[in-house]
């Protein structure tokens, strides 16, 4: 397999970002065939396919415990909702009420 056709092997991309590498993601998105997630911790996520923007607000916690695993929990919830559902603004809910819970939770949930 060359490098240039790495990005046939990736159907989900998910990161950690900041709001400056969001342009970054979306740009990828125009140039290959795969979901970009950025989880923005208290800011919510962003999903780009296409070049097209989805957002979602996190969801509120009324006492934050421990963020440790915050972001596996939005990851699975996404890729199952995602996988049975293929519909991205679902998926992305499904990932911040995972996480919400999580944040609930002392230590990885």
């Amino acid at each position: 397999m060359s490098g240039s056709n790495l990005y046939l092997w990736i159907d989900l991309f998910f990161i950690s970002a900041q709001n400056e590498q969001l342009p970054l993601l979306k740009k990828w998105s125009c140039e290959f065939p795969a979901l970009f997630v950025a989880t923005l911790a208290e800011h919510g996520s962003a999903t780009y396919k296409d070049g097209e923007e989805y957002s979602c607000r996190a969801v509120n916690v009324s006492k934050i415990v421990d963020t440790t695993g915050c972001g596996d929990s939005y990851q699975g919830a996404f890729i199952v909702d995602y996988l049975i559902n293929k519909d991205v603004v679902s998926a992305m809910k499904a990932g911040s009420e995972a996480a919400a819970i999580t944040l609930s939770f002392e230590g990885a949930v």
